[in-house]
């Protein structure tokens, strides 16, 4: 069967899974179409914290349950990787995210997406966002947000930093570090004094 027509027919089917996924108030952080290069055919790879929290197994039940609103349960024959948030393809897509000034689909050419050998992916754009009532800012906002607040004169101020699980805590940002190619955010936690170090692309707003 030809693996290329066979992910065009399923590229619909897919977007609506993450619209439906997204209004049952299940956090996706990234979804692309990957084909795998030693197995020839397409697995739809879903991140999201919900692994981080609640574990792979509930993750993919609440995954199994919005296929059968939409009457897609074709996909999962076709083949769903759910990874949580620090997933190597989670980190890679967020990066992707970042660095998009159109934020549409778009097509990527392997060899490899984080740590999958691949001939190429359809990525999908980055889903809508789930932080209550805010803006989901990409991870080049976040950046330049937080480097702001660090450069500010005067008195070091307290920012609400909302993450993707949809917690949030206030805190003082004052340090950027790089380990393993995952670059963090340090933050001092107002009231505790607490070190907080977050990765970036778990950081969906800044204010």
């Amino acid at each position: 069967m030809d693996q290329v027509a066979l992910v065009g027919n399923l590229v619909d089917d897919g977007r609506r899974l993450v619209e439906q996924l997204v209004a049952d108030g299940y956090d996706v952080l990234a979804a692309a179409w990957l084909k795998l290069s030693e197995e020839g055919r397409w697995v739809l790879y879903i991140a999201s914290p919900v692994v981080d929290v609640r574990g792979l197994r509930y993750g993919l039940e609440k995954i199994h349950a919005s296929l059968t609103k939409i009457g897609a349960d074709a996909l999962f024959t076709s083949g769903i990787n759910l990874v949580g948030s620090h997933h190597p393809v989670a980190v890679q897509l967020l990066d992707i995210y970042g660095h998009r000034p159109g934020r549409g689909a778009m097509t990527f050419i392997g060899p490899r997406l984080g740590d999958v050998s691949i001939d190429e992916a359809y990525i999908y754009p980055p889903p809508p966002s789930t932080v209550p009532g805010g803006h989901a800012m990409s991870t080049d906002e976040v950046l330049r947000k937080v480097t702001e607040l660090m450069n500010r004169p005067g008195v070091a101020q307290s920012a609400t930093v909302a993450l993707r699980n949809n917690t949030s805590f206030q805190g003082i940002p004052f340090g950027l570090e790089k380990n393993n190619n995952v670059l963090t955010l340090k933050f001092i936690e107002t009231g505790s004094g607490y070190i907080r170090s977050v990765p970036a692309s778990d950081v969906s707003s800044v204010t």
